[in-house]
């Protein structure tokens, strides 16, 4: 049933990475190079935070058109990590707030950036042996999250519709004890977050789309793979029709 359920995805991020490389006039449709290709278009560090915070602007136009939920009217709380976050996480979350016995917290919605010690620059590698020549390799960058593909789908699920509107409702309009200690688990919090996704990702251009569908099978394993694929059917679907 699991596997059936990745086999459900993989074909739908085939079919999404044949319109791309076709579009594109890429080398090769396969998925996985698509995705490679994507990763290719790197959002430098000092754009970041306006690349993410305009992606939000049109995925709250997309909520407001289509009347898929309520918006408040106050800003997400988006900020860019330090490096001691980026560190701890390197790829854009959410900070939570308190459930229990708030003040006024909100969510954040962090950007990481390049992580620190680690850039485009080379590095020595380890000491070589006696009479072995010394090389140099380049650093390694985290590249999987700051891209323009990605953007779409992260924001969809850390801001809105998805944790930051999630979590905020619950603060604002209270929460027990009881669901604040037993209800926090991954079905939960990562169900809301899937589809979230799939409400933007019906709507959201080609590329972002093949991200999603990525993103979509990656969560699988933490709500069940038949709940994630029910959640990206069902949520995706009221979405898909209201653009037809």
């Amino acid at each position: 049933m699991g596997h059936a359920a990745f086999n459900e995805y993989q074909q739908a991020m085939q079919v999404v990475a044949a319109r791309i490389a076709r579009e594109r006039g890429l080398p090769s449709s396969d998925y996985r190079a698509v995705i490679k290709e994507l990763k290719k278009d790197q959002i430098p560090d000092a754009e970041v935070l306006g690349h993410y915070q305009k992606t939000l602007a049109q995925i709250e136009d997309i909520i407001r058109v289509n009347k898929l939920a309520s918006l408040p009217s106050r800003p997400v709380r988006i900020r860019l990590g330090t490096p001691a976050e980026n560190a701890q996480q390197p790829a854009p979350h959410m900070v939570p707030p308190r459930l229990l016995g708030n003040t006024g917290e909100q969510r954040e919605f962090v950007l990481p950036l390049g992580l620190p010690g680690s850039s485009e620059r080379e590095e020595a590698a380890p000491p070589a042996s006696p009479g072995v020549q010394q090389v140099r390799r380049p650093a390694l960058k985290y590249d999987d999250f700051n891209f323009s593909a990605a953007a779409w789908t992260l924001t969809a699920h850390e801001a809105r519709p998805g944790h930051e509107l999630q979590f905020d409702t619950m603060v604002e309009r209270g929460v027990s004890i009881a669901r604040a200690i037993f209800a926090f688990n991954s079905v939960n919090v990562e169900g809301w977050g899937l589809c979230s996704e799939a409400m933007g990702g019906a709507q959201s251009p080609l590329p972002q789309r093949e991200w999603w569908r990525t993103r979509a099978r990656e969560n699988a394993p933490k709500t069940g793979s038949r709940v994630a694929a029910w959640l990206a059917t069902n949520c995706a679907a009221p979405v898909s029709r209201s653009i037809e």
